[in-house]
């Protein structure tokens, strides 16, 4: 019993380790009144960029009439060949499935012209759900690769060379 309780000390540590590595905010959960979050408008998210690192662009997701949220998303895009945005995004457990995410990954698609998801990179079954509701969006495509996905705004400019870069 001694020996599995050392183990599990070093394993605890070393997922603290690896986590701290991340450069990612956790989360905390939201205070305010979740019942009301599915009505947030799109229109009402701002994205600031607050920092890069690497290849990662760091973002504070402000949400009007909801500025405490922030601490509860963590959202950050990822710049793989220079041109795809792979966005990683963290939501606080108690704000889940209020369409949180979905609206977030669609204001970053209009702001910035795309996003795309690497099925190697992907660490909820969430985002297909998501992107298959952007892909119903009027203004927005989807398509897919052997599991990775492309979404992007129609009109976006230079959209071209995206969908050539993704269709490799």
């Amino acid at each position: 019993m001694e020996n599995l309780n050392k183990i599990m000390k070093l394993m605890y540590g070393m997922i603290n380790e690896n986590i701290s590595s991340i450069n990612t905010r956790l989360p905390k959960p939201y205070a305010g009144d979740v019942t009301k979050l599915s009505g947030i408008n799109g229109d009402d998210i701002e994205l600031v960029e607050l920092e890069m690192k690497g290849r990662t662009m760091y973002f504070d997701v402000i949400i009007k009439g909801y500025e405490d949220l922030k601490e509860s998303i963590d959202f950050s895009v990822q710049i793989i060949i220079d041109t795809l945005y792979q966005p990683h995004i963290v939501l606080a457990q108690n704000i889940q499935q209020n369409n949180i995410g979905y609206k977030i990954y669609k204001k970053f698609i209009e702001e910035y012209g795309h996003i795309y998801s690497s099925k190697g990179r992907r660490m909820s079954g969430n985002i297909i759900k998501i992107i298959n509701k952007l892909d119903e969006e009027p203004n927005i495509s989807c398509e897919s690769i052997n599991g990775d996905w492309l979404c992007y705004l129609k009109d976006a400019p230079d959209i071209d060379k995206v969908i050539t870069v993704f269709r490799g």
